[in-house]
């Protein structure tokens, strides 16, 4: 990931990871996002289960999207 940063600063680089840990050893790497299956299908299955009893799409998408930033900022201060 250093040689891609040398070439071009600026351009993003998008990882999957499997584990905390290893989303973890990404971040430190330079990763600029990482995806995580687990965390995706996570927030798929509140969503759903939200819109199903009734909340607005609205507060869901801020509730997912609360939770996403959560998660990076807890990963970012632990690496």
């Amino acid at each position: 990931m250093a040689h891609i940063h040398d070439l071009n600063p600026k351009v993003p680089i998008l990882a999957r990871a499997h584990e905390s840990a290893e989303a973890e050893r990404l971040a430190t790497l330079g990763v600029t996002e990482v995806i995580q299956p687990e965390v995706e299908t996570s927030a798929t299955l509140i969503r759903d289960a939200l819109a199903w009893f009734g909340v607005p799409k609205n507060r869901v998408l801020d509730y997912v999207e609360h939770d996403r930033l959560f998660i990076k900022a807890k990963r970012e201060r632990e690496s």
